[in-house]
């Protein structure tokens, strides 16, 4: 081995070995402490923040130091861009990845405190998380000078034929959303449909709706476009009704 090839792989060694341990401090002291003064606060976003970051800042941590040896190893142009390149799609995708659970965290705190009953819902995190990530998609193609116009027309013809294929399973994703926007069924509403079965709402999923039946606590498992377009009796709505609160609670 020549004694240039030597001294690059001792940079890399370094930049590497110094990027993961102070990553690892960064990861272990600091977030901590950030993570620790978060929870003693009594302001929620706070906490909502760190939970998104997760082990990310040391993942950006590494990138940082793999782009300062980027800059300092004296190799090919072409070879260098393609590297940069790829570490720009790497950070793209993890703060894509943070902001999906931002995203989750945020209308899970919002669904919590929100006066106006707003369901706190798989299909409207998971929404929020696909347009996200679909957002970091298109990112990381234009990064990698991939056009995607030819490759949304693509997916535009494609999503026809499975949309064919899917139509019950569309039913129920495009019923679901119609129980959630329309708030005539919630989260945590006691409710009984015409085919008898009765209980408490627990999710509204993009497939189907989750209710938890009182008093021996089974999980009935309803299609959305059934629930959509059932007689359906909610005791919740526009009050709790007096019987739910004496016997259910």
């Amino acid at each position: 081995m020549s004694e240039q090839a030597v001294d690059m792989l001792t940079q890399m060694l370094i930049y590497l070995g110094g990027s993961v341990v102070v990553g690892l401090v960064f990861q272990i002291w600091v977030v901590s402490q950030v993570r620790k003064l978060a929870d003693k606060t009594k302001w929620v976003w706070d906490d909502v923040s760190v939970e998104a970051l997760g082990r990310l800042p040391f993942l950006w941590i590494i990138c940082a130091g793999t782009y300062g040896m980027l800059l300092d190893l004296k190799i090919r142009a072409e070879h260098q861009d393609l590297a940069e390149n790829l570490l720009v799609c790497v950070v793209i995708f993890s703060v894509t990845v943070a902001l999906s659970r931002l995203a989750g965290g945020i209308i899970d705190l919002v669904a919590q405190k929100s006066q106006s009953g707003l369901p706190s819902t798989t299909l409207f995190v998971n929404g929020a998380r696909l347009i996200i990530y679909l957002i970091g998609l298109i990112l990381i193609l234009q990064n990698l000078n991939i056009e995607i116009t030819p490759l949304i027309t693509a997916l535009g013809l494609g999503g026809l034929a499975v949309a064919l294929a899917l139509e019950e399973t569309l039913n129920n994703l495009f019923s679901g959303v119609q129980i959630i926007a329309s708030q005539l069924v919630r989260k945590g509403d006691y409710v009984k449909l015409d085919s008898g079965f009765e209980g408490y709402v627990t999710d509204v999923k993009a497939r189907s709706t989750t209710i938890r039946s009182f008093p021996d606590n089974n999980r009935i498992i309803v299609p959305n476009r059934l629930l959509a377009s059932s007689i359906l009796t909610n005791y919740s709505l526009p009050v709790k009704n007096l019987w739910v609160i004496i016997t259910v609670g």
